[in-house]
């Protein structure tokens, strides 16, 4: 499947470009800028009968540079690539999902070229991995089951794939918890967040942080708050998520302290249609925050980006970034140069897009 015809309906050909050529699916990107200043996008692509990860190099144009590189190749489902870049290398965590159903979490690094250097597992019976870089080393996050409870679990990695410390318990999640982010403060804590359903009417927002428990970050209003994303910036966090408590799917966005609870009655509501604002993800880029989302509007969602000042006042209206027939979902944001890039999938059949059949392909831009 070529989608790129898609190119004249979003924002005009000098704009997003067609990252993948799977003619399957390809889905869940992720983003992450080189030293030398190239892009680099990684995905998970059914093109082989099952789910294997790949990536792609793009120039300081947003152009594809060379072909797609396939990182696994195994007879395991392998899902959600998380990539950062140490110089000139891909380091990406992911989880695979074997025949029996069971869940292992790994981390690798390859050359630009895609040479692999190293891969490890990480935990047991683990999932949905965040990575994260911090002074030359490696933070990783990760769902496990542990003893019959859902835990969220870290570790430290160095360069060269060599565990430095112990596997750690920051707190408790749910089973239905099944997306992590994480960000840095100026002290050096981790600040991992997540939705789960601990003890509420429904799933609330989350943090763990790497020196204290499990504490809860949107209120027990009985209406869904899920999927939060975390970005941080001089001793300000943004934590963005997508809320129901207005009876639809509206995405929330507070900049401030995270020594503050309840962040649902201090936060901005960001989208205004009538259809669900779903998977929002921030990113600082100096004391400018970049955010983006899916939007549903008409019959099909399509990807919105907002610049927002340190305060978290908007500097500009939102964009809508791709106007086309299909689904635009689950974007991906990384700051470059003195903006934003972004990328995401496109969805041709929404009523497969959870079956084998869905036919996806991923997209980038520098808006």
């Amino acid at each position: 499947m070529d989608l790129a015809w898609l190119c004249l309906a979003i924002v005009g050909c000098g704009g997003p470009v067609q990252v993948s050529q799977s003619g399957r699916g390809a889905f869940e990107a992720s983003l992450a800028v080189l030293s030398s200043g190239r892009t680099a996008v990684s995905w998970y692509d059914t093109r082989h009968g099952n789910g294997e990860i790949y990536a792609r190099l793009l120039d300081d144009r947003g152009q594809p540079q060379g072909p797609e590189i396939r990182l696994t190749d195994d007879p395991v489902e392998s899902f959600e690539p998380d990539i950062v870049a140490f110089g000139e290398d891909l380091v990406v965590a992911w989880y695979e999902k074997d025949a029996n159903g069971a869940y292992q979490a790994r981390l690798g690094r390859w050359s630009s070229e895609g040479r692999e250097r190293w891969s490890v597992r990480i935990g047991s019976n683990s999932r949905i991995p965040v990575l994260r870089p911090h002074r030359e080393r490696f933070f990783v996050a990760w769902v496990e089951q542990v003893a019959g409870e859902t835990q969220v679990r870290s570790g430290w990695w160095s360069p060269d794939g060599a565990a430095l410390t112990a596997a750690q318990t920051l707190g408790l999640a749910s089973p239905n918890t099944w997306n992590l982010n994480a960000g840095f403060d100026d002290s050096g804590i981790a600040h991992v967040v997540y939705s789960a359903h601990l003890g509420t009417q429904s799933t609330e927002v989350f943090q763990a942080r790497s020196d204290a428990e499990t504490s809860q970050l949107t209120s027990d209003d009985g209406f869904p708050s899920a999927y939060p994303d975390i970005a941080w910036s001089g001793g300000r966090a943004a934590v963005t998520w997508f809320d129901e408590r207005d009876g639809n799917r509206e995405i929330y966005l507070f900049v401030g302290a995270l020594s503050d609870r309840e962040l649902d009655g201090k936060a901005r509501r960001i989208s205004k249609t009538q259809g669900e604002s779903i998977g929002a993800y921030a990113a600082w880029n100096q004391d400018v925050l970049g955010l983006t989302w899916a939007d549903a509007l008409e019959s099909q969602h399509e990807i919105f980006f907002q610049r927002f000042d340190s305060n978290g006042n908007p500097l500009a209206r939102a964009i809508q970034v791709t106007h086309n027939p299909t689904d635009s979902l689950i974007p991906a944001i990384h700051p470059w140069k003195h903006g934003f890039a972004l990328t995401w999938n496109e969805l041709v059949d929404r009523a497969a897009a959870h079956s084998p059949q869905a036919r996806s392909e991923i997209f980038a831009t520098l808006p």
